[in-house]
């Protein structure tokens, strides 16, 4: 039974892994960067909070600036694994939150030199980007709680 139950697990598993190979891939390159003075480490919940602007202030008490990285498979990725919406579903919230005078629309910066750069010199600022475009003398990567 428990050969039976592990051979179906790798099965599922193969299988997730053919329907959607993009997503598991990016999945694991996204990470969560941020001006090179926030140490915080962040849970899923808080980075969701900060990205739907309802978490607007760092443990000391400075202001969040939340950044989107704009490139269409990697944003889809993180709006997934993090707040639990697609694209559509994001840009709607945003849309009902400036109609209703609660928020203004994210910032979306297309390259990673420019996200970089954006991320260094703005005090309190976050963002994601693939881990292999984070360059570490610029920004913090963030640790996240599990």
């Amino acid at each position: 039974m428990n050969r039976l139950l592990c051979r179906c697990s790798v099965l599922l598993f193969v299988w997730l892994l053919l329907l959607h190979p993009q997503t598991f891939a990016a999945e694991n390159q996204v990470a969560i960067v941020a001006n090179p003075e926030v140490k915080d480490t962040l849970d899923k919940e808080e980075i969701k909070q900060i990205f739907l602007g309802k978490k607007t202030q760092w443990k000391d008490n400075s202001g969040i600036t939340f950044v989107l990285f704009d490139n269409d498979e990697l944003l889809t990725v993180f709006l997934k694994t993090y707040i639990g919406k697609s694209p559509e579903q994001f840009k709607n919230f945003w849309k009902k939150q400036v109609f209703t005078g609660k928020g203004k629309m994210p910032k979306a910066i297309g390259t990673p030199t420019e996200l970089i750069k954006f991320l260094a010199e703005t005090r309190g600022a976050i963002g994601f980007m693939r881990s292999e475009d984070v360059d570490e003398t610029q920004v913090n990567i963030l640790s996240l709680q599990p």
